[in-house]
C-alpha cells in the first residue's frame, strides 16, 4: 500500500511541479539532472512522496473524517514549512510568484487527492 502511495504521489508531484515551472512560479537553480530537466528530482520524487507515505500511515487507522482533515492541514503546513526553509536557507528553490499560503492550500489539495485515491485503491483490494 505504501509503495502505491509513494508512486502515486510522485506522479501528482511531477504534474504539480511541471505546472509551477511552466507558469513561472518558481525555479530550481541547482538540480541533480540539470541537462535533462528543469525540475528538482529530490524534492518532488523523494521528499514529497515520503511525506505522503507518513501521512497515509498516520491516518490509515482513523475513523473520524474530522481528524483526517486536521492531519491533512498539519502535514500540508509541515511540507510548506520544509520547502520555505529550503528556499530561505539554500539555493535549491527560488520562488518567483508564489507564497507560503498558496503552497499550503495546494498541498492540502494534493494530500486530499492522495488520500481519496489510496483509500479507493485499498477498498478495491479488500473486495
Amino acid at each position: 500500500m505504501y509503495l502505491v502511495t509513494f508512486l502515486f504521489t510522485s506522479t501528482i508531484a511531477w504534474i504539480y511541479e511541471y505546472f509551477q515551472l511552466m507558469m513561472g512560479f518558481l525555479e530550481f537553480p541547482w538540480r541533480e539532472f540539470s541537462k535533462a530537466t528543469k525540475m528538482s528530482f529530490t524534492l518532488h520524487y523523494i521528499v514529497y512522496p515520503t511525506f505522503a507515505v507518513f501521512f497515509i500511515r498516520s491516518i490509515s487507522n482513523l475513523n473520524k473524517e474530522r481528524i483526517k482533515m486536521v492531519k491533512i492541514i498539519i502535514f500540508s503546513i509541515l511540507i510548506s514549512v520544509f520547502t520555505y526553509a529550503i528556499s530561505t536557507f539554500s539555493s535549491l528553490i527560488e520562488y518567483r510568484n508564489w507564497n507560503f499560503f498558496i503552497g499550503v492550500i495546494s498541498n492540502i489539495i494534493i494530500l486530499y487527492i492522495v488520500k481519496r485515491f489510496i483509500f479507493w485503491f485499498k477498498r478495491g483490494l479488500m473486495e
